[in-house]
């Protein structure tokens, strides 16, 4: 009579065991390759945004494109809508070789010029946005906005006067300039209303329906530095009227003085401070007035 252990034999069980470990293994293996993978795309794809080198360049591009220019502007511009979008605080680097790129595939492609100078000049980039300017107005020569906007840039921010007036003069020969070219044009060339431009431009932008919430924000905020700056600047000249010398922002608080509109105004720490956190007001005392970092 031969007797049968109920049990699996050792054997038996270091094969199931062995089975169980392999399958764990490999299941593991494969988790860390599938996580590696998607690192290594996601770091591609970051990479991509931030590192314009990897961009490529329209002359490049254009020779091979074999008819499908237009096509691949709209792919690589909502790349660039994305890359706006995901960067919207940051800062965007590779912003101007993405509009390059799509201007590139598509010339006439106005809104790519209008929204990739406005992003530029946000971003303090000042000569990447002159370059797309000259790039607009040469590939849409008969659009008035690249003009108009192009003088805003030379005026504002960059304070080259005769640009600005070119800019302007040009924009009053295309058909559909708006009208309050030519009172601006007036401005520019008395070398005095650069906050009146900037109220001027930021109060369309916010009056604007299609202007998004964000930019309406923006424009607000804008708004309130141009005035105050307008206001601080207009005090300087009747502070230094009486003698005495501005050595500090805080020389303003409680002086009164007569504002551009009129009215009697007095000074206080609401209107010597920036609505913008990152870039105060500062007296610049070799130039006798009060500025920012970039106005």
């Amino acid at each position: 009579m031969s007797f049968s252990c109920p049990f699996p034999s050792f054997q038996k069980i270091f094969i199931i065991l062995g089975g169980i470990i392999f399958v764990i293994g490999i299941m593991g293996i494969n988790g860390f390759l599938q996580e590696k993978l998607w690192e290594a795309q996601h770091q591609r794809y970051y990479a991509e945004d931030q590192i314009s080198g990897i961009i490529p360049e329209g002359k490049y591009v254009r020779p091979t494109s074999i008819g499908f220019e237009l096509f691949l502007a709209d792919l690589f511009w909502l790349k660039t809508v994305q890359y706006i979008g995901g960067n919207i605080f940051d800062a965007r680097p590779a912003l101007y070789p993405f509009v390059n790129l799509v201007t590139d595939l598509d010339p006439r492609f106005t809104k790519a010029y209008e929204m990739g100078t406005t992003f530029l000049e946000i971003d303090g980039d000042f000569e990447h946005a002159k370059a797309l300017y000259t790039k607009y107005q040469k590939n849409v020569p008969d659009d008035w906005n690249a003009y108009y906007k192009a003088a805003y840039l030379y005026f504002y921010y960059l304070e080259d006067y005769e640009s600005a007036i070119w800019n302007y003069e040009q924009c009053l020969q295309k058909t559909g300039c708006i009208a309050g070219a030519e009172r601006l044009l007036r401005v520019t060339q008395t070398r005095s209303g650069k906050y009146a431009v900037a109220l001027d431009t930021w109060t369309k932008v916010l009056q604007n329906p299609a202007t998004s919430e964000e930019d309406r924000k923006l424009a607000k905020l804008r708004i309130e530095e141009a005035s105050e700056l307008w206001l601080l600047n207009t005090a300087t000249v009747q502070y230094e009227a009486t003698g005495k010398t501005i050595t500090s922002l805080s020389d303003f608080v409680g002086f009164t003085f007569t504002a551009p509109h009129g009215k009697q105004v007095i000074g206080d720490e609401n209107m010597i401070t920036s609505p913008f956190e990152n870039n105060p007001y500062q007296w610049d005392a070799q130039k006798k007035r009060v500025r920012t970092k970039l106005f």
